[in-house]
């Protein structure tokens, strides 16, 4: 299974976001939204979310209208049933 990526900006945070998608390019298993942390390289992610089928997987603009802050993105993916996972550090 593959991925598609899009970037975007909570305050100053990177935030990636990683659409699982089979080679058909129907949607995969899980998305994940991966917040980098201060240093903003992708792969050091200070907070991951994942969200597993059969739950709708969020988009863009959702995240764009919903995610004003890191606390306000936190609140919004925990109420759309995403679950945190730990941080993530590049080697």
């Amino acid at each position: 299974m593959a991925h598609t990526s899009e970037i975007m900006y909570v305050g100053d945070r990177k935030v990636k976001v990683a659409n699982g998608v089979y080679g058909n390019g129907k949607p995969g298993e899980s998305q994940t939204i991966n917040v980098c942390d201060t240093s903003n390289i992708e792969g050091n992610y200070e907070r991951v979310y994942r969200i597993n089928s059969p739950l709708p997987f969020v988009t863009m603009q959702e995240l764009r209208r919903n995610a004003t802050s890191l606390q306000a993105l936190d609140a919004f993916l925990t109420q759309r049933g995403a679950a945190r996972e730990a941080p993530r550090r590049k080697q």
